[in-house]
């Protein structure tokens, strides 16, 4: 670890145990946004990252506090639970070098998914973290433009990031803090909905966030999170036809379903003929879904350690595999059918409770708008799922969605009609 790594950390673990409540978010959010992941505290054969102490930090500091989930437990929590008890059941089934590598992927999933759940109680503090994230997005937006122009990472110094920032025909991708290209436009994306939802309530904080979105999606020069970007908006423009979204629904159903029959691919070689970029790995992507369905005897039950004959070309990091540029086969992978399953258990558990808090009359407008912002963020993601595995501090900008999402709609939602009733039961007893 350098020595910006180990101040910034001092600096964050510090802040972590003064601030308040509501800005208790703040060192991880920044360590996510502004820290590499070359920034390692090395303990024997366990690297463990900054974002990583930040984690078990802010969970001491909750301990210390009694601070506690907001309205108890969450019907998404048990998808949590389910996904990280697979991935660990299944562990002992694939290499050991892989078990570091699996626990820290639990360790990320739940923790980071567990703070935000803990430190966001009200529309505010929800409101907050978008700010935050515009704050500290916009230096590494200005950072990685200036990457795009002249190939000098300003990160490059803290490590874990490439030498070299890669190129195509059409000039330079800038990283930022991130370790590729996708991983960083990925993380700017989620600022652009963000910052639509401030349009007519602080237009000042919407166009901070969306130069900051929009720039760091720019100098990505990746067709995934501009199509992510584009996905995002355009569920942020129909929010007045909210109450048409099960005609939206079956429309795309019903789209997906002509196409495949008309087509003479299967209808997942789309993927390859977008290009938005230039110079994209559509076919590779498309290709990938293919072999992975053809290959679901070595996988189903609980994972894989060698996908290298899926693909015709691997990667340099792994003589085991090729490049799995998919979100849900890598859970396929992981863990097999079961994990695959809680994955996307955990989605669609975060998109029905959104739904609920949507459709809620009794709920301010306000409230349903930011359901809606969250939702439009995690159906940009789903989508951009197709094209890239997150891991690392990019997980995070999916794991902060789902956090705030959960917290929202512990808000929102009314309260099953037994336990109104209980309520109702206990406040005549105590009127007596």
């Amino acid at each position: 670890m350098t020595f910006l790594g180990i101040a910034f950390l001092l600096l964050a673990l510090t802040a972590q145990f003064v601030l308040p409540r509501r800005f208790a978010l703040l060192p991880l959010i920044l360590g996510f946004t502004w820290m590499t992941r070359g920034q390692l505290v090395d303990l024997g054969f366990v690297n463990i990252s900054i974002t990583r102490i930040i984690i078990v930090s802010a969970i001491f500091r909750a301990w210390l506090r009694g601070e506690h989930l907001f309205n108890g437990p969450s019907h998404v929590d048990k998808w949590i639970y389910i996904w990280a008890l697979v991935l660990l059941v299944t562990t002992p089934f694939h290499l050991p070098d892989t078990t570091v590598y699996r626990l820290g992927i639990i360790w990320d999933y739940v923790g980071v998914y567990f703070l935000f759940r803990l430190f966001v109680i009200k529309r505010e503090d929800i409101e907050l973290v978008f700010k935050i994230l515009f704050i500290a997005f916009f230096p590494v937006a200005l950072s990685m433009l200036y990457e795009q122009h002249t190939d000098d990472n300003v990160f490059r110094a803290l490590g874990g990031v490439p030498l070299v920032s890669p190129h195509r025909t059409n000039g330079i991708r800038a990283c930022g803090p991130f370790p590729h290209p996708i991983l960083a436009g990925t993380a700017g994306a989620i600022l652009v909905p963000m910052a639509a939802y401030f349009w007519k309530s602080a237009r000042s904080w919407a166009v901070l966030g969306g130069l900051a979105g929009l720039g760091v999606v720019y100098a990505s020069g990746s067709s995934g999170p501009m199509l992510m970007t584009a996905i995002g908006l355009a569920c942020m423009v129909i929010w007045p036809l909210r109450g048409q979204v099960r005609i939206f629904q079956w429309a795309g159903v019903l789209l997906v379903f002509l196409l495949n029959l008309v087509m003479n691919d299967p209808v997942y070689f789309l993927l390859a003929k977008i290009d938005v970029a230039g110079g994209s790995m559509g076919w590779h992507r498309a290709q990938l879904i293919q072999s992975t369905l053809a290959a679901v005897s070595e996988w189903w039950l609980y994972g894989t350690d060698y996908t290298r004959h899926w693909m015709p070309t691997g990667i340099p990091a792994s003589d085991r595999h090729t490049d799995i540029t998919n979100h849900y086969i890598a859970m396929a992978v992981y863990g097999g059918i079961g994990l695959l399953i809680a994955f996307i258990g955990l989605l669609v558990s975060v998109f029905r409770g959104l739904g609920l808090a949507i459709q809620n009359e009794s709920v301010d407008v306000k409230e349903r708008f930011l359901a809606w912002t969250l939702g439009s963020i995690l159906v940009a993601h789903s989508f951009n799922f197709l094209s890239i595995v997150l891991f690392d501090q990019s997980i995070i900008s999916f794991l902060l969605v789902i956090g705030l999402a959960v917290g929202l709609c512990s808000k929102t939602l009314p309260m099953p009609d037994s336990n109104i009733e209980l309520q109702k039961s206990i406040g005549r007893i105590g009127l007596q």
